[in-house]
């Protein structure tokens, strides 16, 4: 029994074991797609892509490949193995750039690479468009990358040859030099004098340098155009044995980069003249700037434009024609301050505009934080002004409390604004300024660059503001201009005012003599007016004069009309007009100043006599028919001698020789006569008429006279803006430090000439001898010794140990700094002089060694430094000026070099 049972079991293991022998073939491990080689390609491109497969069966003529980009084609499938497939494509031109899904399909088996192939634009490298004429220097042509989609990075991210045609162009100067785009590198040419080529590479400056993913101009190179070169001819730049490292630092293969070669021409190059606007301010949007070229050849597809800074973004470009450009650009609220290059460049050329436009800070406008006691009347409100790159000479701005719980009048200037005229308007007063608002007007003289307060507003703060809490007081409609009068940007922080409780009657005491009685009730203060307006419109207003304390009370509207027919004028409290009759005195259809009415028009200038014309020929705003000298300006009228003549035109101002008076009749008709035959009645005199009622009634507009003011309804004469120790200037509204003196240096010019050459023609002002200006220009220097200016050759040079170290152990060590100018030198130790500076004007520690003299040998310009111990560390500079005597136009040679000492 046991044995059968053994062989049942036998029977059913046999029985498993052959069911899974025949169900064996049809397992299968999943179909998947490994990779695909290469991963991309570019448009415009036939290119062969491999496809590898993990448990496929692919197999010829049943297996398929599909891309879903509707810009490749498919041209044949061939199969390798079970797992790898051969398939050839045609990248359209218009292929939708990006990676999509990539399908091998075989009988009912289907492989999909997800994402498995991406059509991207090559990176290319592009040689521009170069021109000089004939035996000149330093003419550039750029070298473009397009990386629109990737990021190049690497030790050397870029490596390129470049050949130039024929023998008419030769490296000088710098020979290449980058650009903003590849700051974090230095530009690298070597000697290749086997092909005639000149190998360029980039070098990293930092530690992790990129470039990052963008178009245009990587760097320059600088050509010297040989004598010989053919006139209107053009030669070839080709671009050769090109490299460039993706993100990784890998070479991108050979089907990811292009080249575009670039030529030079043999003709006057392509230069900048101008730009129609050179400056801009930190947040600024939206600017308009016109470039205009010279031979340059700008185009709508190829032209970019760049400057030399971040935070200047160029938003849009539009070429008008070959030598003009449109450029929009933003300028970031933290872009650096500072004078940019601009850049335009097309395929073809790089046309830069040197130093040409500046981005400044704009003038910031700041309210200060104040508080005061509900009911207060002398409360102040701070303005101050920033203006760091311009003068001011005019600003107008409106200072605006919302909930109108401030009503501001007076202004006050500060020791910053000495010389300007202060002036607020309110609603009332014009009704373009908005009613919670004060209008500050500030002209008549200049602020230098600078910050500080400006000017203080005297604010009355209502009862009813709210206690315990603060509102903003805002600038709005701010203009300011400059020395030139040309509009700045302007940027505006506000304040707060915040609203006290008085607790004592002293709080509300002011010292002003118009209002007495002052207490504090509930929080607020408040007290009497000693010259409160009746209200009444018919006799005036009634006002008080702080300046002279006393009250008084307006000329009587209605005081000086006459009737417009037979008839008397009658006045209106209740509609506050003059009825039947007009505001002119004479009658000559000109209203008198300050009136509007409908029967006669403008302000006249000479209101108490007719005449219609209004003629003014000295133009001192007093008509001729009032003026008592109409040929010559004279705003005072002074007459001294009351003889009808006005001081400026009479030659004895004071009275004649025989004490004689003039009777001022001379000419009369006698008296008119009445209808009836009788002489009539003469006219009462007039009551004399104030002079003024407000001080800009008493302004003679003179810089040196200083602020008149108005007294009793009478001027009264400022007194000089500037100090003793300075003279003023009527002609530029300004005070000139310095008075002459006992201790006078000169009488005249001729005092002043110290027989220098270099120090130019002195001049004697205010008694002081002050220097010339130099004959020499820029780019020359001053010869005293020969009486000559000499030109002036600037030379970039490379140090061969970029870095010198201080000794630990001993004092001091010395040791050969070796230089090789980049452009060739002649150097001679005997005529040159050698300056060393440091990092900064407390530099110290290195200096020329006493022991041994500078040489030159093999091209090189050995330098002896001794480093001391605790000299400072940080970069240094050296420069070697050469006088070269022996040319056919003398001239002074400057080489410049960088060291670093650590």
């Amino acid at each position: 029994m046991l044995k059968k049972t053994t062989d049942m079991l036998s029977g059913i293991k046999l029985e498993l074991v052959l069911c899974l022998l025949m169900l064996l073939p049809s397992l299968t491990f999943a179909q998947e797609c490994f990779n695909i080689e290469p991963g991309s390609g570019s448009p415009g491109n036939q290119l062969a892509v491999v496809v590898h497969g993990n448990n496929t069966h692919f197999k010829d003529s049943i297996t398929w490949a599909h891309f879903d980009n509707p810009g490749i084609d498919v041209v044949n499938t061939s199969v390798v193995d079970n797992n790898t497939a051969l398939v050839v494509i045609n990248i359209s031109d218009n292929a939708t750039p990006g990676t999509d899904n990539v399908t091998l399909t075989t009988g009912q088996e289907k492989v999909v690479c997800e994402n498995g192939f991406g059509v991207f634009e090559p990176i290319t490298i592009s040689a521009g468009y170069g021109a000089g004429l004939p035996g000149t220097d330093n003419n550039s042509v750029a070298v473009s990358i397009d990386n629109p989609n990737d990021v190049i990075s690497g030790v050397m991210p870029v490596q390129v040859k470049i050949c130039a045609a024929g023998d008419f162009l030769t490296l000088t100067g710098e020979k290449c030099v980058t650009t903003s785009r590849t700051s974090d590198y230095r530009c690298i040419t070597l000697d290749d004098n086997e092909t005639g080529c000149t190998p360029v590479l980039l070098y990293p400056k930092t530690v992790q340098p990129v470039i990052e993913a963008g178009t245009g101009p990587i760097f320059f190179l600088k050509y010297g155009v040989s004598g010989e070169a053919p006139l209107g001819q053009c030669a070839d730049l080709t671009l050769e044995d090109v490299i460039i490292n993706d993100e990784s630092g890998s070479p991108l293969p050979d089907d990811e980069t292009a080249s575009v070669d670039g030529v030079f021409c043999f003709v006057p190059p392509p230069s900048c003249l101008g730009i129609s606007r050179e400056t801009g301010w930190q947040g600024d949007q939206n600017i308009l700037i016109t470039v205009t070229g010279s031979n340059s050849s700008f185009d709508n597809e190829t032209t970019m434009v760049s400057f030399d800074n971040n935070g200047i973004t160029v938003t849009d470009i539009s070429v008008l024609d070959n030598d003009t450009v449109n450029v929009f650009i933003d300028i970031a609220d933290n872009a650096s301050k500072g004078v940019r290059d601009i850049t335009v460049t097309t395929n073809q050329e790089a046309v830069t505009c040197s130093n040409i436009f500046e981005v400044l800070e704009p003038v910031k406008a700041t309210i200060g934080s104040s508080a005061g006691y509900r009911g207060s009347r002398l409360n102040q409100v701070e303005v101050s002004l920033k203006n760091q790159d311009d003068n001011l000479k005019n600003i107008k701005m409106d200072i605006c409390d919302v909930d109108d719980f401030l009503t501001c009048t007076e202004c006050e200037t500060t020791e910053r604004t000495s010389g300007f005229a202060c002036n607020t308007s309110t609603h009332d007063q014009d009704p373009e300024v908005p009613e919670e608002c004060v209008r500050v007007n500030l002209q008549g003289g200049i602020i230098e660059t600078g910050e500080g307060p400006v000017f203080s507003l005297n604010c009355a703060l209502s009862g009813d503001a709210p206690a315990g809490e603060c509102r903003k007081i805002n600038v709005e409609d701010v203009e300011i201009s400059d020395n030139n009068t040309q509009f700045l940007k302007a940027v505006s922080t506000p304040g707060e005012f915040c609203f006290d409780n008085c607790t004592v009657p002293a709080d509300c005491n002011e010292g002003l003599w118009c209002f007495d009685n002052e207490t504090c009730v509930e929080g607020s203060c408040q007290s009497m007016e000693k010259c409160p307006d009746d209200g009444m419109f018919c006799n005036g207003m009634e006002y008080c004069d702080e300046d002279n304390d006393e009250c008084r009370v307006s000329e009587e509207p209605c005081a000086f009309c006459y009737p417009l027919e037979w008839g008397a004028c009658s006045c209106n409290t209740e509609t506050k007009v003059c009825s039947g009759c007009n505001v002119d005195d004479d009658c000559d259809a000109v209203c008198n100043p300050g009136w509007d009415a409908q029967h006669c028009d403008g302000a006249d200038n000479c209101p108490s006599l007719y005449n219609p014309s209004q003629a003014d020929t000295d133009n001192d705003t007093i008509g001729d028919a009032c003026d008592n000298c109409p040929d010559v300006e004279n705003f005072e009228q002074d007459d001294f001698d009351n003889d009808g003549t006005g001081n400026v035109c009479d030659e004895t101002p004071f009275g004649s020789s025989s004490g004689g008076e003039s009777s001022g009749t001379e000419g009369s008709t006698g008296g008119s006569e009445s209808p009836g035959g009788s002489p009539a009645a003469p006219p009462p005199a007039p009551e004399p008429d104030p002079e003024c009622v407000y001080k800009s009634d008493c302004d003679n507009r003179n810089f040196c006279d200083g602020e008149e003011i108005c007294v009793s309804g009478r001027c009264q004469q400022g007194t000089s803006p500037c100090g003793l120790d300075e003279t003023c200037d009527e002609n530029s509204d300004i005070c000139i430090p310095g008075m002459p003196g006992p201790e006078s240096e000169c009488s005249s010019d001729s005092d002043c000439n110290d027989g220098k050459f270099c120090n130019g023609e002195e001049k004697c002002v205010n008694e002081k001898c002050v220097d010339g200006k130099t004959p020499c220009g820029l780019e020359e220097v001053c010869m005293e010794e020969m009486d000559e200016c000499w030109g002036l050759q600037k030379t970039a040079a490379l140090s061969i140990q970029r870095e010198l170290l201080r000794p630990a152990l001993r004092e001091s060590r010395c040791t050969w700094l070796v230089l090789r100018s980049k452009g060739g030198d002649n150097f001679d130790n005997s005529l040159s002089t050698i300056t060393i500076d440091g990092p900064d004007e407390n530099s110290s520690g290195v200096v020329l060694s006493a022991e041994r003299e500078t040489f030159k040998a093999f091209g090189f310009i050995l330098v002896p430094l001794c480093i001391e111990k605790e000299a400072t560390k940080g970069q240094w500079i050296i420069e070697v000026q050469t006088s070269i005597i022996a040319a056919e136009n003398p001239f002074v040679e400057k080489i410049k070099a960088v060291f670093e000492v650590n």
